[in-house]
Parts: C-alpha cells; sequence; structure tokens
C-alpha cells in the first residue's frame, strides 16, 4: 500500500492537467483501489482516462501483474507500467514505474520481457 501512496502523491500536479471527466474517473478507480474493491477499479480505468492520465495506466498495469480485479497478465503489465512512466514527468515518478516494471518482469521469461519492450518500442 505505500508504493501506491508514494505513486499517487507524485502525481498531484499531472492529474490537474487531465480533463475533468478522466480525472475523475481516475480518482473514482483510486478510491476503488482503496477499498480493495479492484473490479471497480479496473472498471473505472477507461480508454480517455488511460489515454490522458499516466498514473492510470501504472495503476491498470499493478493489478495486472497481481490479477487484482481480473487474470494475471505480467506482459501487459509490463507494457502498461512502462508506458506510464514514459509519459509522467518528473524522475521520482520514472523511478517508481521502472521498480513496478521490474516486479512484472519478475513474473515473466526472457523470451516474455524482451516481446514486451517490442512492444513498447512501437508505441
Amino acid at each position: 500500500m505505500p508504493r501506491l501512496g508514494l505513486l499517487f502523491s507524485l502525481l498531484v500536479a499531472t492529474t490537474a492537467l487531465c480533463s475533468h471527466a478522466a480525472h475523475a474517473d481516475f480518482e473514482a478507480a483510486k478510491q476503488a483501489y482503496m477499498q480493495q474493491d479492484y473490479a471497480t477499479a479496473r472498471k473505472e480505468l477507461d480508454q480517455s482516462t488511460l489515454d490522458e492520465e499516466p498514473a492510470a495506466l501504472i495503476l491498470l498495469g499493478m493489478m495486472e501483474r497481481d490479477g487484482k480485479g481480473g487474470p494475471a497478465n505480467p506482459a501487459s503489465a509490463f507494457v502498461d507500467i512502462s508506458l506510464g512512466g514514459m509519459r509522467a514527468e518528473g524522475q521520482e515518478f520514472w523511478n517508481v514505474a521502472l521498480r513496478e516494471r521490474g516486479l512484472a518482469a519478475a513474473k515473466m521469461s526472457k523470451e516474455e520481457v524482451q516481446a514486451a519492450e517490442q512492444r513498447v518500442a512501437l508505441v
């Protein structure tokens, strides 16, 4: 839980740049996550939110990695966390993304990591 708190605190400035609807969806997703309602948290992270909010990608990736609110998918988690980190501003946020991405990679084979890295490079 402390990792998520750090992630959210690093994004206070970033969320101000999001549209009102995307911000509201992300806030609802965070609230559901904190209440351990992971299925609702995943539903709140719609495509517009993911497009506008880097933290939403990382949150989705963390849930995908850990199988919270749906099936575990470390490869998809690796990609989402990587993209969220790349889109966010600030070194501290990137460091959080790298750590979370490393946890996803630990659940993957070398070949799966290479394939995920290629997917990230194509975006």
